[in-house]
């Protein structure tokens, strides 16, 4: 099992609240579980996934933490922050399949939430390559293409790729829901899924990951700003709220490579600083506008709002 760790001196979130306790075999069975999982796509297909950094430093704290007397999660809802390009969709995948099999909740209810169609069917089918590769794994599965639903057999728990027009919050019991780019719904559906994902279930969590929206307003900025609040110390944060974002400073000089790298935290992995170049130079060409170019390439490739 070491040979899949390589994240050191981890430490355990600032916001572990008083009565919760890091437990380390829970983080290491998660940890475990992900870098097992394959990579379906490009240069990496077939390879173990191999959390990066600062998705395991995550991990570590979402499924490590929990209650002292019952062994929960103390964190229900997560924010996390990241620019385009950095793994999300495949790090959603590997959560999804997390909280489905190894959770141990019988008849959980995972939501995957994308914004159209066809993002739902590239993440439905990225959740079935991803099983497709480890036969151990897939043989537990039922799946169910025309509802984009995965069923996991030995506890009846499932996975679904849903989008708004499709679902409504009646008869929803979730288990987790899982916001892919939430920079691209609106506060009503969020709202919608998270009061969803309160009943009736004894750790329920809302994983919201995304990169900085292209207007400030919705489900993402108040979350953002409230995180922000949060990470600076000008709130007290909630025991069950997660906040992470990467982000350049207001003040950092955006065109700067180091600059980059600080907002990036895959960036030399996901992407070299080449291929971050080729981004940069064709979002000016592309752009007639200069404010908007910038304006775009800062909010999505810096997180700069």
């Amino acid at each position: 099992m070491e040979e899949f760790r390589y994240l050191k001196n981890y430490k355990p979130s600032r916001f572990k609240a008083e009565g919760c306790i890091y437990k380390k075999k829970f983080a290491d069975h998660a940890v475990f579980f992900i870098n097992n999982l394959k990579h379906i796509k490009g240069q990496w297909y077939g390879q173990d996934f191999m959390l990066l950094d600062w998705q395991e430093r995550i991990i570590r704290d979402i499924f490590g933490i929990v209650h002292r007397h019952n062994e929960c999660r103390q964190f229900r809802h997560a924010y996390i922050e990241v620019p385009i390009k950095q793994g999300k969709s495949t790090f959603v995948s590997a959560v999804a399949l997390l909280l489905a099999c190894t959770d141990l909740e019988r008849g959980g209810e995972i939501y995957v939430c994308t914004a159209d169609k066809l993002l739902a069917e590239n993440m439905f089918s990225n959740l079935v390559d991803m099983i497709s590769t480890i036969p151990s794994l897939n043989r537990h599965f039922d799946i169910n293409c025309s509802l984009r639903k995965m069923i996991f057999k030995p506890l009846k728990s499932f996975i679904r790729a849903v989008t708004p027009s499709e679902i409504s919050h009646y008869g929803i019991n979730a288990h987790a829901v899982i916001f892919d780019e939430l920079c691209n719904f609106d506060e009503r559906f969020y709202n919608t899924m998270t009061t969803a994902t309160m009943l009736n279930r004894e750790q329920p969590l809302v994983f919201s990951i995304t990169s900085a929206g292209e207007k400030n307003k919705g489900a993402w900025w108040n979350l953002r700003q409230y995180s922000l609040q949060i990470l600076s110390n000008e709130l007290k944060n909630k025991s069950t709220f997660y906040p992470v974002i990467f982000f350049a400073d207001v003040g950092d000089n955006w065109i700067n490579e180091d600059v980059w790298q600080k907002a990036n935290p895959s960036l030399g992995v996901t992407m070299t600083i080449e291929q971050f170049n080729e981004i940069f130079y064709w979002s000016q060409a592309l752009l007639e506008n200069r404010f908007l170019r910038d304006e775009w390439f800062k909010r999505k490739c810096l997180g700069m709002c």
